[in-house]
C-alpha cells in the first residue's frame, strides 16, 4: 500500500511541476528559430513563422498585445503593418501538459518606403544602348481598365510598360521584376518591359527591384540600373528610369 501512495504522490508532483505556464518559471525552456521578413515598409504585412507541430500550442504576441489565442497557428500576418506596430514579437510554445517548453523574442521593425538609389528625372530613362529606353516619355497613363492587374504605361519612340498584380494602385514599396510579364502571382511582384517598332519587347529580368514612392501626392515609379533581354543582339542593356503619374 505504501508503494501505491508513493508512485501517486511522485505523479501528482510531475503533474504540478510541468503546469507552470501562469508562472515566470517554465519546466524546460528552450529557444526555437522564428522566420520574419523584417523590416517590413510600413501598409506591407508582417510575417513571423516558426516549425509546424500537432501536438504543441503556439501563442503569438505582438507590442499591441494578443495576436493569436494558443492553438495550432505556428505562422501569423499583421496586415497594413502601422510604424506602431514596430517592436518586440513573442512566440510562446508549449505542450500538450501545459508546459512552457520554448520562448522567442523577435524584434519587427517597420520602415518608409525607401527611395530608389539613383537621380533620374520625371518621366524619362537612360540607357547603356542607344534607342532602346533612352527616352522622355510625353505621354504617361496610371489605369485600372484590366481586370486583375494595374498597367501603367509611358509612351514616346519606344514605350515604357509596367503591370502589377490586382485592381488598384500599387502601393509605395519595393517590388520584384517577374520575367512574365502577364501573369503576375502576387502583390509584391511587378511586370516590367519596353516595346519597340517594328514589335520587340526588351523584358526587365527577374527579381530586380522596383520602387514605388508617393511624391507629393503623386505615385513615382523607378529602377536604377536594370538589366533587360535582347531580343535582337548580343549587347548588354542597362536602363534607368522615372515616371511620375499625372
Amino acid at each position: 500500500m505504501k508503494k501505491i501512495i508513493s508512485i501517486s504522490i511522485l505523479l501528482t508532483a510531475f503533474i504540478v511541476s510541468c503546469n507552470k505556464l501562469s508562472t515566470d518559471e517554465p519546466c524546460v525552456l528552450k529557444q526555437v528559430e522564428v522566420i520574419t521578413n523584417s523590416p517590413v515598409i510600413v501598409g506591407w504585412p508582417i510575417y513571423l513563422s516558426t516549425r509546424s507541430s500537432q501536438t504543441e500550442s503556439f501563442r503569438w504576441v505582438g507590442p499591441k498585445g494578443l495576436i493569436s489565442t494558443p492553438g495550432a497557428q505556428n505562422s501569423i500576418q499583421v496586415l497594413n503593418a502601422a510604424y506602431s506596430d514596430s517592436g518586440d514579437y513573442k512566440l510562446e510554445i508549449t505542450n500538450t501538459f501545459g508546459c512552457l517548453e520554448y520562448r522567442k523574442l523577435s524584434f519587427i521593425s517597420v520602415i518608409p518606403p525607401p527611395p530608389p538609389p539613383c537621380s533620374i528625372s520625371n518621366n524619362t530613362s537612360t540607357s547603356t544602348v542607344i534607342g532602346i529606353g533612352d527616352n522622355t516619355y510625353n505621354y504617361v497613363s496610371f489605369s485600372n481598365n484590366v481586370a486583375d492587374a494595374y498597367p501603367v504605361f509611358a509612351s514616346s519612340n519606344n514605350s515604357l510598360h509596367f503591370r502589377f498584380w490586382g485592381n488598384v494602385a500599387p502601393k509605395p514599396g519595393v517590388y520584384k521584376t517577374t520575367q512574365s510579364i502577364n501573369i503576375i502571382d502576387n502583390e509584391n511582384q511587378v511586370g516590367c518591359w519596353i516595346s519597340t517598332f517594328p514589335l520587340n519587347e526588351f523584358i526587365n529580368k527577374e527579381l530586380q527591384d522596383v520602387y514605388v514612392n508617393k511624391v507629393n501626392g503623386k505615385l513615382q515609379i523607378s529602377f536604377c540600373n536594370a538589366q533587360f533581354t535582347n531580343p535582337v543582339g548580343t549587347a548588354i542593356i542597362k536602363i534607368s528610369a522615372r515616371i511620375t503619374a499625372p
